[in-house]
């Protein structure tokens, strides 16, 4: 039996809770951190993560930061920076907008698609202009009926999902396929606010009958892409953190990695003025049971 496998036995072992990340430093040799929700929340890095990352750093355990970000990985490495997080600490920045401009580049297809223009959603134009950036093909079109497929980076601020019923239904009815560059459905801010996410509107469009494929987590592709340098170490020895038992817990299981669930990012309403320890862990155990994945190995209020 696989090490993935034997993740998903009937009866699986229950999550430990920890304290602080070094008491996991004798069992990793390589981490992988989700970027929103655990390092920082669109404003300042949270200065307990970013003592986790010095932890990490000065036990000599390389450090990738993954993102389900529709920007290219430069921008977000100088994000963080901005936020507070040394720029040394990090080996590397790998975000789902990164991987699939790279399938671009490299003429590969997207799952079986590869467009030649595109109507593009972002937060702003200098995104799309940023993103496009090197490329000669696809190319975007303010037009929908130019395109033969969309390409959604980013939503713009303030606006909901029901903003973009009139582009859901053009798309329809041209039968345009959605490529989505970030999988998550909502996104963490400072003050506990979650906002609409780009995969909610990948969600959306593929209830209504559209084709989606999206780049990021959980996807087998984006975390091979995480781990290639690490092709030397055993999975299990490969630890990756994240508030996601969607994306990050699913998708660092699906490849035999140790996964470190934070309980206070996206799913923190579940687990307000909780503080009995058994409860935290049978309401660990029912957040995976209603996202289909294994339970995490391992889980902690906030990286630290």
């Amino acid at each position: 039996m696989s090490t993935a496998e034997s993740r998903r036995d009937p009866d699986p072992a229950p999550t430990r809770l920890i304290d602080g990340i070094a008491a996991l430093m004798d069992r990793v040799d390589a981490v992988l951190v989700d970027q929103w929700g655990v390092l920082h929340a669109g404003g300042d890095a949270f200065p307990p993560a970013v003592a986790a990352l010095r932890t990490i750093a000065a036990a000599g355990k390389p450090i990738v930061v993954l993102s389900n970000s529709g920007r290219r990985a430069a921008p977000n490495a100088a994000r963080m920076i901005e936020a507070g997080v040394p720029a040394g600490l990090v080996e590397a920045v790998v975000t789902s907008g990164e991987v699939l401009w790279r399938c671009f580049a490299e003429g590969r297809d997207i799952d079986g698609l590869r467009p030649r223009v595109l109507h593009v959603v972002a937060r702003t134009a200098a995104d799309v202009a940023e993103w496009f950036d090197g490329l000669t093909e696809p190319r975007p079109v303010a037009a929908l009926h130019e395109a033969d497929a969309i390409l959604v980076l980013s939503l713009p601020d303030g606006l909901a999902l029901d903003d973009f019923d009139d582009l859901v239904r053009a798309g329809l009815a041209r039968g345009l396929p959605m490529i989505c560059a970030n999988p998550d459905r909502v996104t963490p801010r400072d003050g506990g606010r979650l906002l609409v996410s780009s995969g909610a509107l990948a969600a959306r469009y593929a209830e209504a009958g559209g084709t989606v494929r999206s780049v990021g987590k959980p996807c087998r592709t984006f975390f091979e892409a995480a781990i290639a340098r690490f092709t030397h170490l055993p999975r299990g020895r490969i630890l990756m953190i994240g508030d996601s038992m969607e994306h990050d817990v699913a998708g660092g299981a699906a490849l035999g990695l140790s996964t470190l669930f934070v309980c206070g990012g996206i799913h923190r309403p579940a687990f307000e003025r909780l503080d009995d320890p058994a409860e935290i862990g049978r309401r660990i155990a029912r957040l995976a049971r209603e996202h289909g994945v294994p339970p995490p190995d391992f889980a902690i209020d906030m990286l630290r």
